[in-house]
């Protein structure tokens, strides 16, 4: 988890949970452990806090008439993330 964080790219700019990821990468020493634990708790009881249920949907045109709304796909920002843009996931299966 340690790894993950400070790898963040910290010229991203902030997620939707408010946290840039240059803050995420400086306090990877800090939260690691404590994400790791929420982590393996979701993982063993199949729970995930609400929190994390919740994302910011944007729509983002593809392709077509821009008039029409068929065109746009939902692209969702997860409030949580502390890996993205890792390109890791945050499970291992």
């Amino acid at each position: 988890m340690r790894g993950h964080l400070s790898k963040l790219d910290a010229h991203k700019s902030m997620g939707p949970n408010g946290m840039h990821p240059q803050v995420l990468g400086e306090l990877a020493d800090v939260i690691a452990e404590p994400l790791s634990i929420i982590f393996e708790r979701s993982w063993r009881t199949g729970e995930v806090p609400e929190d994390w249920k919740k994302a910011n949907v944007t729509p983002v045109f593809s392709k077509g008439k821009k008039e029409d709304p068929e065109n746009y796909r939902p692209v969702s920002q997860p409030h949580l993330h502390p890996w993205k843009g890792t390109g890791h996931s945050g499970w291992h299966h």
